[in-house]
């Protein structure tokens, strides 16, 4: 799962900033905006469509397919080639290895698989982070998305603490150590305290 292992990456505050707005409609919509009017909207395009790429070809046992070869040639001469319309701006480092591939009728199509666009892929992402994102989280529209986004990490972070502490060992049902204190020294109480704290939950 592509998710799941990019949730594995450990990756800098402003690199896990961005790849977080990214997964929200209106952070998608707000990056991409900014990067238009920064005539560097093909990076993310590029991006987006290898993330799209890397889920449909996930498996490590699937390494050359007809069908995966006709698409990872479509995204190279959309993106990488050398009439590509939408022609990544990125180090050349980063894109040699597919040219290589793409070009040389000896390596063509055998060295194709679906990790061919991995370096290209993370060299986007890290261009946009340390150029575009830089820029963007200054601008009156980032900083809003940014602060409503920490705002509701903040949230994510103390629920997950208190589920956390509700499931430590020792807990009996959703009553805390000194209901449970309260409930030997004044049993007459015990039961409307014990509902109360569950209505409180409703």
């Amino acid at each position: 799962n592509v998710e799941k292992a990019e949730k594995a990456e450990k990756l800098p505050r402003n690199a896990s900033m961005m790849k977080s707005l990214l997964k929200y409609e209106e952070g998608m919509k707000a990056i991409e905006d900014h990067m238009k009017k920064e005539f560097s909207y093909e990076n993310l395009a590029f991006w987006k469509a290898i993330r799209k790429f890397r889920a449909v070809y996930n498996s490590r046992l699937e390494l050359t397919s007809r069908r995966l070869v006709t698409d990872a040639k479509i995204l190279f001469d959309e993106f990488i080639g050398p009439d590509a319309p939408q022609q990544v701006n990125m180090p050349a480092s980063s894109m040699d290895p597919c040219v290589k591939i793409f070009t040389d009728t000896f390596s063509y199509p055998k060295g194709i698989n679906q990790w061919i666009f991995d370096d290209a892929y993370h060299a986007a992402f890290n261009l946009m982070v340390t150029d575009t994102f830089a820029r963007f989280r200054m601008t009156p529209i980032g900083k809003e998305l940014i602060a409503r986004l920490e705002e509701v990490q903040s949230a994510e972070r103390r629920k997950r603490k208190a589920r956390a502490l509700n499931n430590r060992p020792g807990r009996s049902g959703s009553m805390s150590h000194s209901e449970h204190s309260n409930s030997k020294k004044k049993p007459t109480r015990r039961s409307s305290k014990y509902t109360h704290s569950e209505d409180s939950k409703q």
